[in-house]
């Protein structure tokens, strides 16, 4: 489908003459406005100070309207236009009103397979935990920087860790970025930035990498090698499908479509022991029943939850002597071992950023160089003279 075209300035002018009439009210005058089957009778005109004038004559009245039609000419909707003029903000445009249906498109989202529950739920326990509550029954259209850094520091108040405090503000940011889309705001408000103390991970070894998943009982194997080999976040192996597996004429030619984080999908090859462990389990070329996971636990034969998956990482770095986080042990231990590789072949710094991110989905180059740099301590020590 083509793209529709951007109306004209004058095809906007002409709509904008229609908008909103002033009419007598009670001794002043109000402007009278329809728009997306809603009434708005807007009373008042805000001045430095966040006060309101109600408005007393009629030409202040008319005055207010033209700047709302001109704002509607320039390419602002009708709900942006009258924003500035509502005194009292129906609680659709407050912020928590904004934010449970942004949760909702999420769920949506989730629904069809494009983001993992985890996501919804963790966009859900922002409201829960009252981490919003500064600004939830804020305008949308009053949310600026000064609000946005007073909930930070109301954040940090709370006793929140700064990773948690950023994760919040970029959620909420994502959240105002789907508003804009959606042309309920002109402008996503500048927000504050978060100091985080960078984090060192605990990587294994590549020897302690296999050891690990080798430990693991073969039938229950499959999911971990897709981790540990191909660089898979969780939830992205768990959303795998059996149909969303391509067999090739080889181990080393088959492929995986991969649903990515925020819908951001891409087709990987697979890796050859992972293709190996599918071949043998699972029923890949057959017609299957759709919505089948790609690596069921064996136990259940539905997706691994969470909880599952951490015991059996437990086991298996217990086996290994080695004890870290389980995204350290898997996903991150593969990013690290690809940089290593692909800088042990000579490639070079940005070439090797694209693979990366590429293989892992990263949206940024930053995570990607994380992980050259922890490929070049890892390799520090073999150029080191004793």
């Amino acid at each position: 489908m083509k793209d529709q075209p951007v109306p004209s300035y004058a095809s906007r002018m002409e709509f904008a003459k229609t908008i909103g009439k002033v009419r007598p009210d009670k001794g002043r005058f109000m402007i009278d406005v329809c728009a997306n089957a809603e009434r708005f009778k807007l009373r008042h005109l805000p001045v430095v100070g966040g006060e309101w004038l109600p408005f007393r004559d009629k030409e202040t009245a008319a005055d207010a309207l033209l700047m709302i039609r001109a704002a509607i000419a320039r390419g602002l909707t009708v709900e942006q236009a009258i924003a500035p003029y509502q005194k009292k903000v129906g609680e659709k445009f407050k912020v928590r009103a904004c934010y449970l249906r942004f949760i909702a498109q999420k769920q949506r989202d989730a629904d069809f397979g494009e983001i993992g529950q985890k996501r919804v739920r963790d966009l859900q326990g922002h409201l829960d935990r009252g981490w919003l509550s500064e600004l939830e029954g804020v305008s949308i259209h009053d949310v600026d920087y000064e609000k946005l850094e007073a909930l930070k520091y109301h954040l940090y108040a709370k006793g929140l860790a700064p990773k948690s405090v950023q994760h919040c503000l970029n959620d909420l940011r994502t959240c105002f970025r789907w508003l804009s889309r959606s042309e309920k705001i002109v402008d996503v408000p500048d927000f504050p930035s978060v100091k985080v103390p960078e984090y060192v991970p605990n990587i294994p070894s590549g020897a302690q990498q296999d050891t690990m998943l080798s430990s693991i009982p073969e039938e229950r194997r499959g999911f971990f090698l897709a981790r540990g080999y191909m660089g898979l976040r969780d939830e992205e192996t768990a959303r795998a499908l059996l149909e969303d597996y391509r067999v090739g004429d080889s181990f080393e030619a088959d492929e995986l479509f991969v649903r990515g984080k925020g819908g951001r999908n891409r087709l990987l090859p697979v890796e050859t022991s992972v293709a190996k462990w599918v071949r043998a389990h699972r029923p890949v070329g057959r017609l299957t029943e759709a919505g089948e996971p790609l690596f069921p636990n064996p136990k259940t034969g539905i997706a691994w939850t969470p909880k599952a998956r951490r015991v059996v990482m437990q086991k298996a770095m217990e086996a290994a002597g080695f004890k870290t986080r389980p995204n350290e042990a898997l996903r991150h231990c593969f990013g690290t071992r690809t940089a290593a590789r692909l800088m042990q072949e000579s490639r070079g710094e940005v070439d090797a950023i694209r693979i990366i991110m590429h293989a892992m989905g990263h949206t940024t180059t930053a995570s990607s160089n994380r992980y050259i740099k922890l490929a070049t301590s890892t390799l520090r020590p073999a150029f080191r003279r004793d």
